[in-house]
């Protein structure tokens, strides 16, 4: 007969020997016991601060762009850019009104390659698109990326919500909704480049505008030569921004992350520790194999989970 220890016995049953489990999800390998699929290519910033793409299947470390801390690992729900083109605003797919569009005129983007410049020729300066695939009367996310060394002020609208719709200050990070917009807010990504972003339920039309505004109060009336540096334009379903989802042609989708435990059976008391904002407790879990804990909107990334027996 043979015989095991009861530490050998536990971790054959499949829970962690003398007490709890815990994973750090700060860096990779990721843990034995986590598991991870994505069938799509992910993109997150990288400890040097830069945007970059992580092939299907491998697991997203999110760091910190501005002082390139790990924060934890990113677990994301499927998302779709519905823009066709979202680093190509010089393409015929958009149409400029009151500017020209410089491809690759601009300084560095997120992801270290030049941004499109976009240079008014007077008020109402902006570049426009009808997006297919907006649903009117349900929430969706608008976002871009735009240097902070040029123009200062920038704004979304369009949709049929408000000809002002939501105005920001590129330096200071300010956004202002001047229309029937539901949210925004702004990301600082360096000292020169930020992503503005913003939420709303179209409520007349499928046409968004990015374009210049002489403050965040949605005023248009900019003169000739201003310039504003952009690229990363996405507009997707939802009631929050994603990670960035880069498309040249056709809208794409970044699958749902997938990570699950493995080798491990049990009840267990779960700590969830996300990369901001107070731990998450959920008492008397039924883990098995692939298991994941159900986590709230928002908290999409994790730095580590406890597994305490019960």
């Amino acid at each position: 007969m043979i015989r095991l220890d009861p530490a050998s016995l536990a971790l054959w049953r499949g829970r962690p020997a003398g007490g709890a489990l815990v994973l750090g999800l700060t860096a990779l390998p990721l843990p034995a016991q986590l598991a991870f699929a994505r069938p799509s290519p992910g993109a997150a910033f990288g400890a040097g601060g830069l945007l970059a793409q992580h092939p299907a299947d491998a697991p997203r470390i999110a760091h910190d762009p501005l002082t390139g801390a790990a924060r934890g690992l990113l677990v994301e729900p499927e998302a779709t850019n519905l823009v066709a083109r979202s680093d190509e605003l010089a393409d015929p797919y958009w149409s400029a009104s009151n500017l020209t569009v410089t491809a690759g005129g601009g300084g560095q983007g997120p992801d270290g390659t030049a941004l499109d410049r976009l240079t008014s020729a007077g008020s109402g300066a902006a570049i426009q698109r009808s997006i297919p695939g907006v649903t009117l009367g349900a929430p969706h996310a608008v976002s871009a990326f735009l240097r902070r060394d040029g123009h200062r002020y920038a704004g979304f609208w369009g949709f049929g919500n408000h000809n002002s719709g939501v105005g920001f200050d590129l330096v200071s990070g300010a956004a202002q909704i001047n229309g029937n917009w539901l949210a925004a807010g702004t990301e600082p990504v360096s000292a020169a480049i930020i992503r503005i972003w913003a939420v709303l339920e179209p409520s007349g039309s499928t046409v968004v505008n990015l374009g210049f505004m002489t403050g965040t109060g949605g005023g248009k009336a900019v003169g000739a030569g201003a310039v504003l540096d952009a690229g990363g334009f996405q507009v997707e379903p939802g009631s929050a921004p994603t990670s960035p989802i880069a498309t040249t042609g056709t809208a794409a989708t970044r699958a749902a992350d997938a990570p699950g435990l493995t080798g491990i059976a049990g009840s267990y008391d779960v700590t969830v520790t996300p990369a901001e904002g107070a731990p998450l407790v959920l008492a008397g879990q039924s883990v098995g194999e692939g298991w994941w804990p159900a986590l709230p909107p928002g908290m999409d990334v994790i730095a580590g989970l406890r597994l305490d027996p019960v």
